[in-house]
């Protein structure tokens, strides 16, 4: 296809996305500089990652040492949290059990040449860090970052062409993680759609992001044909979550005495009981009702996968989410197909072989043995998505003729990294021992990790809802900002992985089977033992 036509296109898909971004972003008077999660030993190391070139990550050595000292510590500060996340998981061999871990090197591989990429995976760097730390000017850095990300995906798509393609499939993505409205998703997935069809072909076979995005359309976009959730007159009927919530309350008993993961399954059974009780949804209030589920498939891992044997327990519980996710995709029409179901199904199959592999090397474990019993009910929900009458894809006619090979992983060569024998993390982000699952260390962190409380927290949907505060004139402007000025930063408690952070953002479970999708942030000093994880 042309590229003038495409452009035109591409433009009007997601001008309405582009001008909501643009809206109340007039500055005010300085406030509290975000809080970065800055410690004296990451900074060091992030001085001598600009200095040097060096990168402290070799998973980041893809690039020449020279493409580094043009970004400012607090930029580095944001590729360092999100890309140690992800290597975290990688390393422990859990890289492929979340929606964005596999992605983030390939992401930055783009960025590091394309400053909207860049800004688009800084804000989603900045958005899981405000939901650690609860703090606002975080939230209003990772908006800031999506600002600039969408006005460079406005100049990019107005010279489309082959060299700004992955950019720009690459920008649209992760801002599609980030949206806060169903327009703004509707449109940047309308647009992702709009710009695989304007590639030629053989730009997308030299394209690893286009031939991920071309599989999950295939999910996308499946002709969804009657299934067990629809009568024979294609009337959709509730039985299918009617079956998953007693398969949950099944989880919620076997799960009694470890309380951590029986108060997030309780969570989950309260939220899917509302959901129950509400549909049908017109799809801009039912992606409102999903923000939890979404939010919860993005960030759980991160507050539940800390290392050690409990790892195995934890992996069962996030099943439950992602099933949960192809449980109620049906009854959201509206949401164009599979827009949950395409980012959960294979974390669901690829969680079922690790747990299968760790049982066969331990089958005396009784953590193994209870997290193969807890893959029940999300395998069954797999084999029932993916039956003869319900996995009928539909290819439609503009897109291509064959399905793409999924590129191989972009961490295939740092295999000196094997997944430990025990199941413990041997990542630079060792947590602290939890209590509730002692775990060994294979070797000593870079710097020892404070304890930290957990307080009671929002709801996680109102990271994403709720209107954000205009930046403010200080710490802001319009580039790749530098948060690194003397004094602009307040050393806020160490980075820590998994078992140490506020993640002030997610769930609570503050009551036996209750849900609260109103709740506000709650700043107040009140804490509970970091065992219980709530």
């Amino acid at each position: 296809m042309g590229a003038g036509p495409a452009n035109e296109g591409i433009s009007d898909a997601t001008r309405h996305f582009l001008n909501a971004r643009d809206e109340s972003t007039t500055p005010t008077a300085a406030t509290t500089p975000p809080n970065l999660m800055i410690t004296p030993e990451i900074d060091a190391e992030i001085e001598q990652w600009r200095t040097t070139g060096v990168p402290p990550f070799p998973e980041l050595n893809f690039t020449p040492r020279s493409d580094w000292h043009r970004f400012s510590k607090s930029t580095l500060r944001l590729i360092y949290h999100i890309a140690g996340l992800s290597i975290d998981f990688h390393r422990r061999g859990l890289g492929e059990t979340t929606v964005w871990s596999p992605h983030i090197l390939r992401l930055l591989t783009i960025a590091v040449t394309s400053d909207f990429v860049m800004s688009s995976v800084l804000a989603l760097s900045a958005l899981h860090m405000a939901y650690v730390t609860g703090s606002q000017e975080t939230l209003n850095l990772s908006y800031h970052h999506r600002k600039i990300a969408s006005k460079g995906l406005q100049a990019a798509l107005g010279a489309f062409s082959k060299g700004n393609s992955d950019a720009i499939l690459a920008a649209s993505l992760v801002l599609s993680w980030q949206a806060v409205d169903w327009a703004s998703m509707s449109t940047l997935q309308k647009g992702i759609l709009f710009v695989l069809d304007s590639m030629h072909p053989s730009w997308k076979e030299t394209s690893e992001i286009a031939q991920i995005l071309e599989s999950q359309r295939i999910l996308r976009t499946r002709g969804l044909t009657p299934s067990s959730d629809s009568s024979a007159n294609g009337t959709l009927q509730p039985g299918n979550i009617d079956s998953a919530i007693s398969d949950l309350h099944r989880s919620q008993e076997r799960l009694q005495h470890i309380p951590e993961f029986y108060d997030t399954i309780t969570e989950l059974i309260g939220f899917v009981k509302q959901v129950r009780s509400e549909v049908p949804f017109q799809p801009k209030v039912a992606f409102s009702r999903l923000q939890s589920l979404r939010a919860w498939i993005f960030w759980l891992p991160t507050k539940l996968l800390r290392g050690g044997e409990g790892d195995l327990g934890a992996l069962a519980v996030l099943s439950h989410f992602y099933s949960a996710a192809l449980v109620l995709e049906p009854f959201f029409p509206g949401l164009e197909g599979s827009y949950l179901g395409c980012m959960t199904l294979n974390l669901i199959e690829t969680i079922d072989v690790i747990l299968h592999s760790r049982q066969s090397q331990f089958p005396a474990s009784h953590i193994a043995q209870l997290a193969i019993a807890l893959m029940d009910a999300p395998r069954h929900t797999v084999n029932d998505y993916k039956t003869p009458i319900q996995w009928t894809p539909h290819v439609p006619s503009h897109s291509m003729n064959h399905m793409m090979p999924t590129p191989p992983s972009p961490y295939r060569q740092f295999d000196e990294y094997p997944p430990s024998s025990s199941f413990v993390t041997s990542s630079p982000y060792t947590p602290t021992t939890i209590t509730s699952f002692p775990h060994g260390v294979t070797s000593p962190p870079p710097f020892q990790q404070p304890s930290h409380s957990y307080r009671s927290s929002s709801n996680l949907s109102s990271f994403y809802m709720s209107p954000i505060v205009p930046p403010s004139t200080e710490y802001y402007d319009d580039s790749l900002s530098d948060y690194s000025r003397p004094g602009t930063i307040e050393h806020s408690p160490a980075y820590s992985s998994y078992g140490n952070e506020y993640l002030h953002g997610l769930p609570t479970t503050e009551a036996a089977g209750s849900f609260h999708p109103g709740i506000v942030h709650d700043g107040s000093s009140g804490s509970v033992p970091p065992e219980l994880w709530t």
